[in-house]
């Protein structure tokens, strides 16, 4: 896994650590 925690809510959204990117 990456040091960042990558969860993808929507296509083309990510929010990294909880914050939209």
């Amino acid at each position: 896994m990456t040091s960042f925690p990558i969860l993808k809510v929507r296509p083309g959204v990510h929010f990294i650590k909880g914050s939209p990117s």
